[in-house]
């Protein structure tokens, strides 16, 4: 039986969120920020998440069966746009109270746009043990144990670079992105005074002031200020592939992409320096 159109949907849902999850995981390894271990818990939830979604319908899991998390015991980065986790998987059965776990690993691979595609492959359980050998509250951690000496289920995307144009033109896709930035916030009076100016979110064709002449980039505006004339859009090109979120203009002549001391790394960050917040920041943080 084939995926139904709700069930293909979820599933690009969660790989746009890991996408996203990824590259800040990199970004902050890159950076080597003490934040490391913090950026990696989206990551292995989305990824849990995920692979509930895959190992439904599958021979040997059960309907009744689901994923509870994965616990990283190793993480590798591979390159700028890869990274390599390995681990363990956390699973139940429902109306009942006992977990197990199997060996986990998954390889992922990020597209260089922010809001791309991605590649990956996902392990998981050990073929010749089986399922169900070891419970939950023995949680073996030795490195030896999480390589499967034959793996029990493998999947594997291949990133489609036709297609990536096509999914950022995604009104849902944005959406996620958005809500994902939202989610990442700890500051309760900022979250209620994003949500009071969000937009369904819509393209505007913006001039790109540092490449070819007359060279224009779809920005997607998600956030209005209308008494400034002022909103935030997110844009994968420009200075989007390390700075995606940006101030902008909603109507006016000045509607191109801007400079770069417009555009941030973070919805928080583009939201603390725009004229539609006058709240208060956290210590020693600087306006831009």
């Amino acid at each position: 039986m084939g995926e139904s159109t709700t069930e293909i949907h979820e599933r690009d849902r969660l790989e746009a969120m890991l996408s996203e999850d990824v590259r800040s995981y990199l970004r902050v390894c890159e950076t080597r920020d003490e934040s490391e271990q913090e950026q990696l818990r989206p990551v292995c939830s989305t990824l849990a998440h995920l692979l509930g979604g895959l190992l439904e319908g599958c021979e040997r899991w059960n309907r009744y069966y689901w994923v509870d998390a994965i616990i990283p015991i190793s993480t590798t980065v591979l390159s700028a746009s890869e990274l390599k986790v390995e681990g363990l998987m956390i699973w139940g059965q429902r109306r009942q109270s006992s977990e197990w776990i199997e060996p986990f690993s998954a390889r992922v691979r990020i597209s260089e746009m922010s809001g791309g595609g991605l590649s990956y492959e996902i392990k998981c359980g050990d073929a010749i043990r089986g399922l169900a050998q070891v419970p939950y509250t023995m949680s073996p951690k030795r490195a030896e144990w999480i390589a499967a000496r034959e793996w029990l289920f493998t999947f594997s995307r291949e990133m489609d670079r036709q297609t990536n144009p096509d999914r950022l033109k995604d009104v849902n896709v944005i959406s996620e992105l958005v809500q994902r930035e939202i989610l990442r916030i700890t500051d309760a009076k900022l979250v209620r005074r994003i949500r009071e100016l969000l937009v369904t979110p819509y393209e505007v064709k913006r001039a790109w002031d540092y490449g070819a002449p007359d060279e224009h980039f779809i920005c997607w505006t998600v956030f209005e200020h209308r008494p400034s004339n002022t909103g935030i859009a997110f844009c994968s090109e420009g200075f989007g592939p390390s700075y995606p979120w940006g101030l902008v203009h909603l109507s006016g002549p000045h509607m191109g992409i801007g400079m770069d001391s417009g555009w941030f790394v973070s919805l928080e960050e583009a939201m603390r320096n725009s004229m539609a917040w006058d709240g208060p920041n956290p210590e020693g943080y600087e306006v831009q």
